[in-house]
């Protein structure tokens, strides 16, 4: 499923955009920030929090930015 973003200050008609919508414009158009719809899950069951903890910071930046695009 593909993360979708919203503005900070709800004033659009559209609430729904797109990672490349967010980050090709910059600002929404009622000039709020694009932050996430719905924040990504954490697998407690696979102890996400110890894989983490192991990983190099290029491994942990694209296991965490890619849970947002």
């Amino acid at each position: 499923m593909q993360q979708r973003y919203k503005s900070t200050r709800g004033g659009t008609a559209q609430d729904d955009y797109s990672f490349e919508d967010a980050l090709f414009s910059g600002y929404a158009p009622d000039g709020g920030l694009f932050v996430p719809v719905s924040l990504p899950s954490i697998n407690r069951e696979k102890d996400q929090y110890s894989l983490w903890s192991n990983m190099t910071f290029p491994e942990l930046a694209y296991d965490v930015l890619v849970r947002h695009i």
